[in-house]
């Protein structure tokens, strides 16, 4: 038991301990419970991972180092990656909903957003759009009010394969009061595309072959050809995490 506490102290990983003492796995997790249960075991809880992991990532570290240095599994870190990312919105938005309530109702203000979001515009056409760019651009879109610079960041979010983001934000303006009829329609219609597409994305992720995806998500073949491009440049983009390689242009999907 003091021998797995060591090792488990050290981030060595179950099967390493199996082999090293010469027990089977059960055995080890077995242990681990035990010590656990004892509270004899000094290692970190979910949150403490969370934030060394975010540490280190913010340090530049890839994960192929952030295994090394912490006997965590490469699937692990890239779970907790995802978390941290998830958790890095909610303040985004919390920071965006703030802004808006100072800045609501004020009109030179407004105008400034106005011609923001024209510049913003321009910039897209010309694929010079961000993604640290989205956060002021939702900002600048809530306090104008207007469908275009509503579906402006919708489109946005579907180019940085930000799928839920999409689909939370449409359905908050799917019956706003200012909008017509006919633009309400568009922005049900824009909500059902993203989660067409994010349906596919998962799919996609999940190893299904091309015909099941297209039957059960409703992609076409051309949708469908972009989306997986979108996952093997995110993919790619996960392995590469703390490296400063530049974002590539991808194909875009219409609404």
């Amino acid at each position: 038991m003091q021998a797995i506490k060591v090792l488990v102290e050290a981030n060595k990983k179950n099967k390493e301990i199996a082999e090293i003492r010469g027990i089977s796995i059960g055995t080890v997790v077995r242990y681990k419970k035990i010590l656990r249960e004892q509270n004899n075991l000094n290692t970190l809880n979910y949150e403490e991972k969370i934030q060394l992991v975010g540490k280190l990532r913010n340090k530049g570290k890839k994960i192929n180092q952030i295994e090394k240095e912490t006997g965590m599994s490469r699937s692990t870190i890239i779970r907790y990656i995802k978390k941290i990312k998830e958790q890095e919105r909610e303040k985004l938005n919390e920071k965006v909903q703030k802004l808006y309530e100072n800045f609501y109702g004020q009109t030179d203000t407004v105008k400034k957003f106005e011609e923001y979001l024209t510049l913003c515009k321009e910039r897209y056409e010309q694929k010079m759009i961000d993604e640290k760019d989205l956060i002021a651009i939702k900002c600048a879109a809530i306090s104008t009010q207007r469908y275009e610079n509503i579906v402006f960041y919708i489109k946005l979010c579907i180019r940085f394969n930000q799928f839920e983001e999409a689909i939370k934000f449409a359905h908050d303006y799917i019956n706003y009061e200012t909008f017509s009829q006919e633009e309400k329609e568009k922005i049900k219609k824009s909500k059902e595309e993203c989660q067409k597409y994010f349906k596919a994305i998962n799919m996609i992720k999940q190893k299904i072959n091309d015909e099941q995806i297209k039957e059960i998500s409703g992609v076409s073949k051309v949708e469908l050809a972009i989306l997986k491009k979108k996952v093997e440049k995110q993919d790619n983009k996960d392995k590469k995490i703390g490296s400063n390689g530049e974002n590539e242009n991808s194909e875009e999907l219409s609404l």
